[in-house]
């Protein structure tokens, strides 16, 4: 006779990770996010780069960033303590049904506070590589179009969010003995704001890499000098890679249409984290220039003359150049 399968657990309830080892493991990366602000606002206050536009951005994600943090670990609590109870490893507490409120509504923050952040980032690159595109008008067309393109996925992933598990209403619905967003539509809705948070997240990483490589795949500059400088603009390569992984281990382990919040805020700490990073490196290209009233070095990237009729004349080719901002 064959044996019967135990049932299966629900993958939403069982723990992935050890409490304190997830609550070390946030602490220690929102650290990392946190210190990594230090050498930028140094570096950019010696060079006096405090003021650009992008820095603004950079704040605002931090502020995003910590405050996901924070969030993540009042969330952990109550997450750990359902748990148990669940797997029958602690009893039932009259608390319950409040904690798996709160629980609901620290995750609908938690989501908006974690892509608000990665948004942030995404503007700030946007806008450090606006100076490198006003030489170049079709350029700087594109660069309207990526920061309309990421308005829209913003407001779209915003109101999947908003709309998923059958909305806010669905809140107050919630009984003793009833499972949360467990139904079909429910859960078609939970699926298209996940997914399609990844699409938006994914999609806008690579039209901000592409934007400047296409910039110096037309340079008349070295191939180590387009080395150096795709380097630099390809950073959020490592957004995509971390997005990536995230999605990748959220099915692996708990099932893309059923994720567990435990590996849900591991891996979006670690994201969160890259972001952080990922948006503070283009400030240590200053590193490679001479702080103010110091004698430095040109380092102006020359684009040719637009206009083909001027390649006849050596001597008013060589005098007509759009100048680029340095990479420095």
């Amino acid at each position: 006779m064959a044996q019967t399968a135990p049932p299966r657990s629900d993958p939403t309830l069982e723990i992935w990770i050890g409490e304190r080892s997830l609550y070390i493991l946030i602490v220690f990366l929102t650290i990392i996010g946190s210190l990594i602000l230090i050498p930028t606002a140094y570096i950019r206050w010696r060079h006096k780069r405090l003021m650009e536009s992008e820095v603004i951005f950079i704040v605002l994600a931090y502020v995003f960033f910590l405050a996901n943090e924070l969030v993540l670990l009042g969330l952990q609590t109550r997450v750990y303590r359902l748990s148990y109870v669940a797997l029958g490893m602690k009893p039932f507490y009259k608390e319950l049904l409040q904690d798996r409120h709160d629980v609901i509504i620290l995750a609908y923050a938690s989501t908006y506070l974690f892509y608000t952040a990665l948004w942030c980032i995404k503007i700030s690159l946007l806008l450090f590589f606006r100076p490198f595109l006003k030489a170049l008008p079709d350029q700087l067309l594109w660069w309207k179009v990526t920061i309309a393109y990421l308005t829209a996925t913003f407001i779209f992933g915003f109101l999947t969010t908003l709309l998923s598990c059958g909305g806010p209403k669905q809140l107050n619905r919630i009984g003793p003995g009833q499972k949360y967003c467990q139904g079909r539509m429910e859960s078609l809705t939970r699926n298209l704001s996940l997914f399609g948070w990844f699409a938006s997240d994914v999609s806008t990483d690579l039209l901000i890499m592409i934007l400047p490589l296409r910039l110096i795949y037309g340079m008349h500059i070295s191939y180590a000098q387009k080395m150096r400088a795709g380097a630099l603009f390809s950073v959020g390569l490592l957004c995509m890679i971390t997005s990536i992984i995230r999605l990748v281990q959220i099915g692996s382990k708990t099932g893309i249409t059923n994720p567990n919040v435990q590996w849900l805020s591991l891996w979006g700490t670690v994201e969160a984290t890259t972001a952080m990073i990922v948006g503070c490196l283009p400030t240590f290209r200053l590193l490679f220039k001479s702080p103010p009233g110091r004698e430095q070095a040109n380092y102006l990237i020359k684009m040719p003359q637009l206009n083909p009729g001027s390649t006849s004349n050596p001597s008013t080719s060589s005098g007509s150049h759009h100048g680029v901002p340095s990479l420095a």
